[in-house]
């Protein structure tokens, strides 16, 4: 098969020094075809008359320079081979072009080097787009896997929804007693709301609600919340809060923030089922150059197991009998969509510890 000639857009003003790139290109062996450009309008008519394979541009020209031809190919794609091929050009600013997005540079008393680095910045390319694709297979299988996994635990949930209301209604027709039909309907009301609950946590994690981001302040806001809370956290568990000692404000969909709240109230309270207590603390947190307002909710349950800790917040994962394996996943995916952050703590039979940093504003 014959090889496809390279094409290659060349910026370079001097004619002398053009004619050195060619020569130095066939000395390299290279199938190429040269466009060259010596102005800036000529360069960009010919990048989008037909984008090349490589871009080879002088570091000087008299109105227009390489960092600028750099800035106008990368706007045109971010995998396109730019070479600098300069006179001179010291380590600074041979250092600049490279985090500018240059490939490599060659100096014009060089230019044997020129062939070789063009070969080796196409390879470079060729290998990364090779792994961005495995990159996306390798991702697609995982999504495929979620789904897989997602259809088995709805398959089975709501065959056991669906048996538990069978069971009953067939029990329910065989005895007239008021006492049991009343114990029987409760029974199928039950079954019917773990099967909402699973629809809602489904629907919940597939399509995020919207965020209707609005100012809150979290002092404020856990002092009115707290009551619902020691609601879902039952008799035997005490609750305590610990406010700032100045006011946190953050933006946040507060429904959301509360759907998340509510999802650890209920885990703690499972994880206390001898009773105990659950702290509620808001402290701000500064992590590197960023300033976090820390929503931290413990308790002194039986704690997580570290091999169980590490897969909490993936989706389906969950240890319980009567669980989807979504709820944590869902408030990771809240928090994350909020542009924060999400993590949890725990010794085994000491208690828990789950940590919500959102990113503070100004009151």
């Amino acid at each position: 098969m014959a090889t496809v000639p390279l094409d290659i857009l060349l910026l370079e003003d001097t004619d002398t020094d053009a004619e050195l790139v060619e020569r130095a290109l066939r000395r390299g062996e290279m199938a190429f075809t040269l466009r060259r450009a010596d102005n800036e309008t000529d360069f960009a008519r010919e990048l989008h008359e037909n984008l090349p394979d490589v871009v080879l541009a002088d570091y000087r020209l008299p109105s227009f320079d390489g960092l600028a031809a750099l800035r106008i190919v990368r706007q045109l794609s971010a995998d396109l081979p730019f070479l600098i091929v300069s006179g001179t050009l010291g380590d600074e600013k041979a250092v600049e072009v490279l985090k500018l997005g240059a490939t490599d540079y060659v100096l014009k008393d060089r230019l044997n080097r020129l062939a070789p680095a063009i070969l080796r910045a196409r390879q470079e390319i060729t290998d990364r787009l090779a792994r961005h694709r495995a990159e996306g297979l390798v991702e697609q299988s995982r999504r495929i896997e979620s789904l897989g996994r997602l259809a088995t635990t709805m398959s089975h949930e709501f065959n056991n929804v669906l048996m538990m209301i069978q069971v009953a209604a067939t029990q329910l027709e065989q005895r007239s007693s008021p006492v049991v039909a009343a114990q029987l309907a409760k029974r199928i009301g039950d079954a019917v709301r773990r099967g909402q609950r699973i629809t809602s946590d489904v629907a919940r994690f597939t399509r995020p609600a919207q965020l209707n981001l609005q100012p809150l302040n979290l002092n404020a806001w856990a002092a009115a919340f707290s009551g619902e809370i020691r609601g879902l956290l039952g008799i035997g568990v005490t609750l305590q809060v610990e406010p700032s000692s100045e006011d946190l404000n953050v933006r946040v969909d507060q429904q959301q923030l509360e759907q998340v709240l509510t999802n650890l109230a209920i885990n703690a309270r499972d994880a206390m089922s001898r009773g105990g207590r659950a702290t509620l603390t808001i402290e701000e947190v500064v992590l590197g150059e960023k300033t976090y307002a820390e929503i931290a909710f413990s308790d002194t349950g039986v704690g997580i197991e570290p091999d169980v800790l590490t897969h909490i917040f993936e989706p389906l994962f969950t240890t319980k009998r009567s669980g989807t394996g979504l709820g944590l996943a869902v408030c990771y995916q809240v928090i994350a969509a909020h542009g924060g952050q999400m993590y949890a703590e725990s010794t085994p039979r000491v208690g828990s510890v789950f940590h919500i940093l959102l990113p503070r504003v100004a009151g």
